[in-house]
């Protein structure tokens, strides 16, 4: 979401700094497969699919630097767990956002 003012909320996989790729993936495909019961069995399958062709998790850190070259500043963390992370942020002072 980007506002007219200049903001954004980025909500997505993150990893943490300690994790490979790899083990990332491998505990998220756990977690949907134990975790995720209002999805049909199909539908769990077709997500981690989804999440092992299509999703290429970064670490937290990377995405706050990508975010600041780009002229923004973190406004909040929104939400931060062990899969996903959330964030507020606001165009930095003479940034070009």
């Amino acid at each position: 979401m980007h506002t007219p003012e200049g903001g954004f909320i980025w909500t997505d996989l993150a990893r943490h700094s300690q994790q490979t790729p790899d083990t990332y993936l491998k505990s998220l495909v756990h977690d949907i497969r134990q975790n995720w019961p209002v999805l049909r069995s199909d539908e769990v399958e077709e997500t981690v699919a989804h999440v092992l062709s299509s999703d290429f998790p970064e670490e937290e850190q990377w995405m706050l630097d990508m975010v600041r070259e780009s002229g923004f500043s973190l406004a909040r963390t929104l939400l931060r767990d062990e899969f996903y992370g959330s964030w507020a942020f606001v165009a930095a002072p003479g940034g070009t956002g």
